[in-house]
């Protein structure tokens, strides 16, 4: 047995913060900026992001269902997932196409829409910096290794998807196989990191709803880039977790997002993933409780239908949410991560109220902002989704628009998207375990702040304006020209 390493954490007296490698961390404050930085986000990605079609993170919620959404413990077939599905339609979805038909005239149109999409894209980049440093704070932090190789769809038997939903927990999880010592042992390990359905929400919305759209339109303003790079673009998207501007996240771009939150808001430099997982586990040990009782009735009546609780766990009445995940793990995992979310003041399931603190915070955040747009207006009707039979939320007419009655989009945009799209890769090259225990002893060292990568420039940025129409069964776009010549007959 290896030698412990000295001690690199002392509490204060009254437990209120901690010193670990020199930096003194009070954990009220540490708390509220979590706290802060999700409530931020919400506004941000609403506003922002979601281009102010919904009045506010709980309207997007109710909009398309997503505390309602099922998972059916598919792991085997290529392209499905939860929080992303790729099918001949490329990465389109009903969800996505909802939004996009909403977005008021001229926020990704006009003369200067491509340095808008700019803009947009470079605020997806901030916004996932934030949305990783609160998924890797409350879900049980493991290594930077298992975010960065995270899948949000099935690649084939070999490779399935690491995010699910129980809809018994009332949220979702990373949920991973990931080993260190796999190269060692041969021997994987199941690890479910449950994180709270407030940051949960968030990860289905910025994948789900936003990414469609946001390949479409990288595609768009590259359009003389080529065809390897493109068809790059649509497997980073497509099988990748972190993504911005067409590169998946590395665990130094991982990274970088922490070391930036800590600077930012606990003045704390050069705090990375090694430092953190320190505070984490120290965290852990003084707050959560590990003491889990056994359920003895639960032992007997496995005993009385011949069967030990190991096996009737993995092989008997296995709910399909479940997974792969062995019962008893799943239950542990969530008794450990509702622990640990009650001591950063979250509510772990969509069926849990905000705990008093971020519930105050939220009143008093909201309470200062300025008046949010009212809401579009809805799709009426039944929507279906993963086997989920939903009924959106009815409003009585249509919004008024002034100008004209569609809004201004790229033209290119859904021929694009229909031709590129399905050109999704499922096949993706495995990093060997040499490549990952490299990544594990990477030192804390500075590194290059993120640069995505460079692309050809388009031979104009003039991009030429359509209007869209859309129904069940038709989607083309048709030029203003045929407009005009429509309301002339």
């Amino acid at each position: 047995m290896a030698t412990p390493r000295p001690g690199v954490v002392r509490w204060d007296t009254l437990g209120e913060s901690l010193n670990l490698f020199g930096y003194v961390i009070n954990i009220a404050k540490y708390r509220d900026c979590l706290h802060k930085t999700l409530l931020e986000l919400e506004k941000f990605v609403t506003e922002d992001i979601l281009l102010g079609v919904y009045a506010s993170i709980e309207d997007v919620d109710r909009s398309h269902g997503i505390s309602f959404i099922k998972d059916n413990g598919d792991e085997t077939t290529p392209g499905y997932g939860i929080v992303s599905e790729v099918t001949g339609q490329g990465l389109s979805n009903e969800d996505s196409d909802h939004w996009f038909e909403q977005i008021p005239s001229g926020k990704l149109g006009g003369d200067s829409s491509r340095e808008k999409i700019f803009s947009w894209l470079l605020a997806i980049h901030r916004a996932y910096s934030n949305l990783f440093v609160l998924m890797y704070a409350t879900s049980y932090a493991g290594r930077g290794s298992e975010f960065e190789k995270a899948r949000p769809i099935n690649i084939g038997t070999q490779s399935r998807r690491n995010v699910i939903y129980d809809q018994e927990a009332y949220t979702g999880a990373v949920d991973s196989d990931y080993h260190k010592g796999f190269s060692i042992t041969g021997l994987n390990k199941h690890n479910r990191r449950y994180m709270p359905y407030s940051v949960f929400r968030l990860l289905y919305i910025m994948v789900r709803i936003v990414r469609p759209i946001e390949l479409a339109l990288l595609l768009h303003i590259y359009p003389n880039a080529s065809k390897n790079l493109r068809d790059s673009y649509v497997e980073a998207y497509s099988t990748r977790l972190f993504v911005s501007h067409g590169q998946h996240w590395t665990t130094d771009t991982m990274k970088n997002a922490l070391k930036k939150w800590f600077k930012e808001n606990l003045l704390l430099p050069d705090f990375g993933l090694h430092d953190f997982r320190h505070l984490a586990i120290a965290l852990q040990a003084k707050f959560v409780n590990l003491n889990m009782p056994i359920n003895e009735l639960e032992k007997m009546n496995h005993q009385l239908v011949g069967h030990s609780t190991q096996v009737a766990n993995a092989h008997y009445a296995r709910d399909t949410y479940l997974g792969s995940c062995p019962r008893v793990e799943r239950q542990m995992s969530l008794y450990l991560a509702r622990q640990y979310h009650e001591a950063l003041g979250f509510a772990t399931g969509s069926n849990e109220p905000d705990p008093p603190l971020l519930h105050g915070l939220r009143q008093k955040f909201y309470s200062i902002q300025a008046t949010p747009p009212a809401s579009m207006a809805m799709i009426s009707g039944v929507h279906v989704r993963n086997g989920l039979k939903e009924t959106r939320t009815k409003k009585k007419g249509r919004a008024k628009r002034t100008g004209s009655a569609e809004p201004e989009l790229p033209a290119p945009l859904r021929r694009t998207t229909r031709e590129i799209k399905k050109k999704a890769i499922y096949t993706v090259p495995e990093s060997s375990e040499e490549e990952e225990e490299k990544e594990d002893s990477k030192d804390e060292d500075e590194k290059e702040e993120f640069k995505p990568e460079e692309s050809p420039e388009p031979e104009s940025a003039s991009i030429s304006i359509g209007i869209v129409t859309r129904n069940r069964t038709s989607r083309r776009i048709k030029s203003k020209g045929e407009m005009n010549r429509g309301r002339k007959k």
